[in-house]
């Protein structure tokens, strides 16, 4: 994996965590998911937790501080989705 890709899925990954964290509403022992696989062509990372789903605003509304994390995820990611139903999940691959 090249340093560049690293950096990517460093800031990516942090990214999706930090939004389950701030926006998930858990309770103490609710937990976040986090997945990450690999193989020789691409990374693939999923997270997840019991939050509610929601749409994705893209572009963000750069005046309420905050939604660059999908944003990013829209731009640096090869394929992402949000999926959810009883749970939240965001997925991205890079391919590697």
């Amino acid at each position: 994996m090249s340093g560049s890709t690293f950096e990517t899925l460093q800031l990516l990954v942090t990214e999706l965590v930090t939004n389950s964290v701030r926006h998930a509403d858990l309770d103490d022992d609710e937990l976040i998911h986090l997945e990450l696989s690999r193989s020789p062509s691409r990374i693939r990372v999923e997270v997840r937790d019991r939050g509610g789903g929601f749409v994705p605003q893209l572009p963000p509304s750069w005046d309420e501080g905050g939604g660059m994390g999908l944003f990013l995820v829209d731009k640096l990611a090869t394929r992402w989705e949000v999926e959810g139903d009883d749970e939240t999940a965001v997925w991205f691959e890079l391919d590697a």
